[in-house]
């Protein structure tokens, strides 16, 4: 399960001098690459409704307060809406990206 953000602080600090990259998570003096997922999730929703007449599509988000994963949820919900279809929410589920 994901750690809380206190103890990956600390873990960045450990690194000292050593320049430090963090993927998709903002943390203060640390670079961060992000990826433009809403773009990606608007495609593919896009692709299934017009493409394929999908008009129910259900949705896996990642856990609720990841800013990626908000940001994917938000690109659904948002797409649905513009196309006219429904949102519902018995058909969206939510993970917590941990690792059996």
């Amino acid at each position: 399960r994901g750690q809380p953000e206190s103890y990956v602080l600390e873990k960045l600090k450990s690194f000292e001098d050593i320049p430090v990259v963090s993927i998709a998570v903002e943390f203060e003096n640390c670079g961060c690459v992000r990826f433009d997922s809403h773009h990606g999730i608007e495609l593919i929703l896009e692709h299934l409704i017009e493409d394929h007449g999908c008009r129910r599509i259900a949705y896996v988000s990642g856990p609720l307060g990841n800013m990626d994963a908000d940001d994917r949820l938000s690109a659904y919900i948002s797409t649905l809406k513009r196309h006219g279809l429904p949102v519902d929410k018995k058909i969206i589920a939510y993970g917590d990206f941990a690792v059996p």
